[in-house]
Formats: C-alpha cells, structure tokens, sequence
C-alpha cells in the first residue's frame, strides 16, 4: 500500500509541473526504433513502432519487446526532480529501490532500478527525460547500461 501511495504522490508531483517546457518536442521522435535496437546491441527490443501518448504536460512513447522501452520527456523544475529522486533513495530498503547518481548527463541525473525496472532519469533545464525497461529486465548492469546509452542519444536530440 505504501508503494501505491508513494507513486501516487509522484505521479502528483510530476503532473503539477508548469507545460510545454519540452519546446514542441515529441518522445517518439527522439528515436526510432532502429536506434533503440543499435543502441541496446539487442534485436528483440522495440518490435513495434513507438505508440505516442501526448498529454499537456508531457510526451511519452512506448516501443513493445521482449523488454519494453518507454521515452519520456516533460517539464519539470530541478527541485522536483531532486525531490523526486531523494523519495526513491529514501525509501524503506523493502521497496527495493535503488537510486545511483549519474554524473555527466544532463544538468543532473540517476538512474533507479526496481521490481523488474530500471529507470534512466535526466534533466535538461527544464525538461526531464525519462528512460524505462520493463518487463523481462536484464541485470541491473546490463539494463543500467541500455538505459543509459539511449539517454545519451535521446538527450543529445532534444539540446
């Protein structure tokens, strides 16, 4: 019930943020799914072309396979962002969250790996770009590793 609680709240968070910080930009348009197959090194990711979900406040895509890979970019302050990542590395250790700094990308990012996810998150000014693996998630290494090469690419497009 925590969990659901503390997912609530952050998915509160996020959906206060102020609009369009993204600057017209589209999660599936960052990238292909012929990139997030080069860039993973793994043929049986991204089977379908991105599936857009466009709201005020953000921009997401999900690419179906055998590991799911969702885009996502939207406005949020860096305070947020802070706080957001400080509630996952607080977290009772039962949760399972996992929250490792990632320095060098963007103005500031982490990655977070849980319960058969691992997250890439980054902010950008304004714009934070999230990078999800769900579903059959390698190791945290490896999927850390994905997560983060498709990031780099991703975040270089939306500069």
């Amino acid at each position: 019930m925590r969990n659901r609680h503390l997912m609530v709240v952050l998915c509160g968070i996020s959906a206060a943020a102020p609009a369009a910080a993204q600057a017209g930009k589209h999660a599936c348009a960052l990238l292909s799914a012929a990139d997030i197959k080069q860039l993973t090194g793994n043929g049986k990711v991204a089977r379908s072309a991105g599936k857009p979900e466009e709201s005020q406040f953000s921009s997401n895509c999900l690419y179906e396979g055998d590991i799911d890979i969702t885009i996502h970019i939207g406005s949020q302050t860096k305070v947020m962002f802070g706080r957001e990542r400080d509630t996952y590395a607080k977290a009772p250790a039962r949760l399972g969250y996992q929250v490792e700094p990632i320095p060098g990308l963007g103005d500031a990012a982490y990655s977070l790996s849980y319960k058969g996810k691992m997250e890439v998150r980054a902010m950008l000014g304004e714009t934070e770009l999230a990078i999800s693996l769900s579903g059959p998630v390698p190791a945290d290494a490896e999927a850390r590793k994905m997560a983060l090469a498709l990031a780099k690419a991703a975040l270089a497009k939306l500069k």
